[in-house]
């Protein structure tokens, strides 16, 4: 008899663990892309505050005129290089934008993750995937048009 219970414990036991080793776990790739996203937002709001210091302004922006509203994140554009993300920002239509080519092919998932973190952004869709030339939000499914220079594929920030 005992042996008939230690029997059905192992299986028990062998049941839980590959239970347990089935679980959707997020991935270290999940951890950076979400990262990385964050410095793509990071580096839209120093787009931003360049735009509320040269009002009118219109083109491409270059790291060295974002320098001012990153700070204290100064060293943030060569870690983008470094990570790997081609990124840019530029002002058009009176409004900024900046762009990063995560160098991992889920890029919809690190917008979806930082959407739900700050419902906010959702609403006016500042948060988005160029897709073919329309900045799609993936949370809303709200699209508007992406200017010119921003590459396809790149998650797009874009303050009001």
């Amino acid at each position: 008899m005992a042996a008939y219970a230690f029997i059905i414990f192992v299986i028990a036991i062998t049941a839980i663990v590959a239970h347990v080793d089935h679980q959707a776990v997020p991935s270290s790739g999940d951890s950076m892309q979400t990262t990385e996203a964050e410095w793509v937002v990071t580096y839209g709001g120093a787009a931003q505050q360049f735009l509320a210091s040269n009002p009118g302004y219109s083109g491409a922006v270059t790291d060295a005129q974002l320098a001012p509203g990153l700070a204290s994140w100064a060293s943030l554009p060569g870690a983008m290089t470094t990570a790997g993300i081609a990124h840019g920002a530029l002002v058009s239509s009176n409004r900024a934008y900046a762009w990063g080519v995560l160098p991992l092919s889920m890029s919809s998932g690190a917008v979806g993750r930082l959407i739900k973190n700050d419902p906010e952004l959702a609403d006016d869709a500042a948060l988005s995937i160029d897709v073919n030339g329309a900045l799609v939000n993936p949370e809303t499914g709200g699209t508007t048009p992406a200017p010119a220079g921003i590459p396809n594929n790149a998650f797009v920030y874009a303050p009001q």
